[in-house]
């Protein structure tokens, strides 16, 4: 059903893969990206609309499934979920301060950190399950 390719080359730190099964992350944020630069900007200014251009370069078809990317997608939902919010430490807290909650553009938010976080589970729990059956095929040979 999926394709999943180890690239060989690819070891170490910059463990690396390409990974056919993160096609429908890469449809959602695709889908929606009018809707996650908005959002990042709102939430993070340029600093947010940096972080989704490279959720959107690393999700580019082609690309290769790497940590950093990874690393992008959770910065991405603490975002977009305000896990960052509070820390008065952080830019965040004064773009969280000057939100009205009754703007209909934080229900938006919602919905798309809803979905995002789905997508990334959805291919988690794929990921997970082609590794054991890699794993498990590299040891039955």
């Amino acid at each position: 059903m999926f394709d999943y390719v180890h690239l060989p080359k690819s070891t170490g730190r910059h463990a690396a893969h390409y990974c056919q099964a993160c096609v429908p992350l890469r449809a959602f944020v695709r889908e929606n990206q009018e809707g996650f630069l908005s959002a990042a900007a709102l939430l993070a200014g340029t600093n947010g609309t940096n972080l989704v251009q490279r959720v959107l370069d690393g999700l580019s078809d082609g690309s290769i499934w790497t940590r950093r990317l990874r690393a992008d997608l959770d910065d991405l939902v603490d975002l977009l979920a305000l896990e960052n919010a509070h820390d008065d430490n952080r830019p965040e807290a004064a773009y969280f301060a000057a939100l009205d909650p009754w703007d209909p553009i934080v229900e938006e938010v919602c919905l798309l950190t809803d979905g995002l976080r789905d997508a990334i589970a959805d291919w988690e729990g794929l990921h997970g399950h082609l590794d054991i059956v890699a794993m498990s095929s590299r040891a039955a040979a």
